[in-house]
């Protein structure tokens, strides 16, 4: 039996659009309505996807209101159906050195997952409910700049094929981020992160880390620019030490270069390298890496910057690790007549999964459009083929 969303929900959201209405700063009213309808080797789906956002900015304050709700019909594991109902309720601010954003979400969802308990056992649940609430900061002080996030996680599961109660679990994290600029452009960076569970049945999965090294920010002339990251990280969990896996200090590298070619021409290089190194072993036993670049051309003769092509590729020779894959991309889009939009493009990955993309938009208002988008999907991987039309509607005040 489903469980209803608390009645408080209803109230957040009549007390938002209450504000709205009062607001007389009101300048943005985003409402979406998409219509789905599914085909694949393995089951077949229609559904809808509505969502509606209401932003009230007040000064260097904030205030957004978002909801969506999903329902798909299809051939799923043992269901027929598949809800999602979220809520969520931002306020964030700025100033000339700070940003801070408090948030309160909620979310309903009926379909079928697959929990993994430490004895290794596999049981199909129902996730019922989701809630969060949290708040995150950013500032700079002179050389030093400081991220902090905090969060409260509220999860509750509906047992399937388990006679057990309705599964509860509490957690609170939070995270740290300093970098302290020591010789332009280089910075010394330390985080730190921590997860605590609030119930005993859980603490076993408790997480800390901490980690260090070096951030790259610099420009190398007016249309070229430079960033990069190298740090290395340790981990404590009684998890962890069950599976062995706290022996292995993660290290990551990361080096991305972008340029502007012409005002109408831009692209970027990024390469990322994510490693494990064991601590008894002393060698490396994971290693994975991706190079990947983009370059775009935007199209002069439409002003909206809605036309444009763009081109791209990654390569990842040996990334098990992290499910990359060596591949192409393409995509356009081009605006054919007043108002009319066609596009299309690929996106080739032979050793996980290709997908095609067609699609039309028609701008009935210079912010508002209609729209048809078909998606094609051959997955090797998993000897999958899909077909996807989506048809609906996006509307802007």
């Amino acid at each position: 039996m489903r469980k209803s969303m608390p009645a408080k929900r209803y109230i957040l959201i009549a007390a938002s659009l209450f504000v709205v209405v009062l607001s007389a700063k009101v300048t943005v009213w985003v409402f979406g309505s998409t219509y789905n309808f599914r085909t694949s080797a393995s089951n077949a789906m229609t559904g809808f996807d509505i969502n509606k956002n209401v932003y009230v900015p007040l000064g260097n304050t904030t205030i957004e209101l978002e909801n969506r709700f999903v329902y798909t019909d299809g051939k799923q594991i043992e269901r027929q159906e598949q809800v999602y109902d979220m809520i969520n309720l931002s306020a964030y601010r700025s100033w000339d050195n700070a940003f801070a954003k408090v948030f309160l979400r909620t979310e309903l969802i009926d379909k079928p997952i697959v929990e993994i308990y430490p004895l290794g056992e596999f049981f199909p649940y129902y996730e019922k409910q989701y809630r969060q609430a949290g708040a995150s900061g950013k500032i700079k002080l002179g050389p030093v700049d400081a991220t902090m996030n905090a969060r409260y996680r509220y999860f509750a599961y509906d047992p399937l094929y388990t006679f057990t109660d309705e599964i509860k679990s509490e957690n609170v994290r939070g995270d740290l981020d300093i970098a302290y600029e020591v010789y332009k452009p280089v910075s010394v960076i330390v985080t730190a992160y921590k997860k605590a569970a609030l119930d005993k049945d859980y603490e076993d999965y408790d997480l800390s880390t901490i980690g260090t090294g070096l951030r790259l920010n610099m420009n190398l002339s007016p249309v070229e620019h430079l960033t990069g990251q190298t740090s290395v990280e340790w981990r404590k969990s009684d998890y962890l030490e069950v599976v062995g896996s706290d022996r292995l200090i993660p290290i990551y590298h990361n080096l991305r270069y972008s340029r502007m070619f012409t005002p109408d021409i831009v692209g970027f290089l990024n390469y990322e390298n994510r490693s494990y190194f064991g601590r008894e072993e002393q060698q490396f036993l994971f290693n994975s890496h991706f190079l990947r670049g983009s370059v775009k051309y935007t199209l002069p003769y439409d002003f909206t910057l809605g036309s444009f092509v763009e081109l791209g590729g990654k390569y990842a020779p040996n990334d098990e690790l992290w499910h990359q894959s060596t591949g192409l991309l393409a995509k356009t889009e081009m605006k054919v007549i007043d108002r009319l939009y066609l596009g299309g493009g690929f996106q080739l990955m032979p050793e996980r999964q290709n997908r095609y993309e067609a699609l039309a938009r028609y701008f009935f208002t210079p912010v508002s459009e209609v729209f048809v988008d078909y998606i094609y999907t051959d997955d090797p991987e998993y000897d999958d083929l899909s077909k996807y039309v989506a048809a609906g509607v996006r509307l802007m005040f």
